[in-house]
């Protein structure tokens, strides 16, 4: 259980860092889906606001810049 929470709080950590950073769709707006992530109370239901509201591919993107730099360059090199 306590994984299972651990699981749920860096998901939801990664994803408002995201949101904080303007990754959003373009329907809903900052504050109405940082409201809805709050309200999220397990993995599936932050899956779930991931697949309707959230760009996928952006939605889990490390916060960490370095990670974002390296992935550019990986790209770059291939």
């Amino acid at each position: 259980m306590q994984a299972d929470d651990e699981a749920l709080c860096e998901m939801k950590r990664r994803i408002q860092g995201n949101l904080d950073r303007g990754i959003l769709c373009e329907d809903e707006d900052h504050e109405a889906l940082s409201e809805r992530l709050r309200g999220c109370e397990t993995v599936a239901d932050v899956e779930a606001l991931q697949r309707t509201a959230l760009r996928w591919d952006y939605a889990t993107r490390p916060l960490d810049p370095w990670d974002d730099w390296r992935a550019t360059l990986d790209m770059t090199r291939n």
